[in-house]
């Protein structure tokens, strides 16, 4: 069977407006059952123009970043608490030791 059906399937192409939605709809639809028939969901770049996959690239750009910034904010302020840790430890060994 080719993609682009035969007499028993119907092959329909379809469209998301950003990347999110697509997978989204490829999880939960891939391998689902419709009507007594097994659905299958595949990507098709062939389809896809430069302005596509240009857009595409932006949005998973974009994406990185603000996770990297929202991890980056989670990091420094564990290194902030980690720092505060060795701190609190390095002036408890110090009054020990001064106390000896």
């Amino acid at each position: 069977m080719d993609d682009q059906g035969d007499k028993f399937n119907d092959v329909y192409w379809i469209k998301f407006k950003d990347i999110a939605a697509a997978r989204y709809a490829k999880t939960k639809l891939n391998k689902s059952s419709f009507f007594s028939n097994e659905l299958k969901v595949k990507y098709a770049p062939e389809f896809e123009t430069v302005e596509d996959t240009r857009e595409k690239i932006e949005e998973r750009r974009s994406t990185i970043l603000y996770k990297l910034q929202s991890n980056f904010g989670i990091l420094i302020c564990f290194q902030f608490k980690l720092m505060s840790i060795i701190q609190m430890r390095t002036s408890f060994i110090l009054q020990r030791q001064r106390k000896r």
